[in-house]
């Protein structure tokens, strides 16, 4: 499934139970060569186990609101793009698959 993914703008990892299969998963993601930005979702008792060596490249409170959520994407994507030298207007745009997420309590 890893190899035949879509492309996407990010990626969102719940990261708010089993921690360490949830380290496990965010390595083996940077492994297989996933270069957007990779977003954990924790929640904030969970946040004294990460560590930077999980690969993940920001983290989100389970409590964040739409706005921070949508905020730190933008920033994510900005980010991304910046590096890669992309025009203004791909860095301002985000996609989603919904077909590829679910709601909490709904996995």
């Amino acid at each position: 499934m890893l190899l035949t993914a879509p492309a996407c703008d990010a990626v969102l990892v719940d990261g708010r139970r089993d921690l360490p299969a949830v380290r496990s998963l965010t390595r083996l993601l940077r492994q297989t060569g996933v270069d957007t930005p990779l977003n954990l979702v924790m929640t904030e008792g969970g946040l004294a186990a990460v560590q930077g060596d999980w690969g993940m490249d920001d983290v989100l409170l389970d409590t964040s609101s739409p706005a921070e959520v949508e905020a730190r994407l933008r920033h994510g994507k900005r980010s991304l793009t910046h590096e890669e030298g992309d025009d203004e207007s791909a860095r301002n745009s985000l996609r989603t698959a919904e077909q590829h997420h679910a709601a909490p309590g709904n996995a």
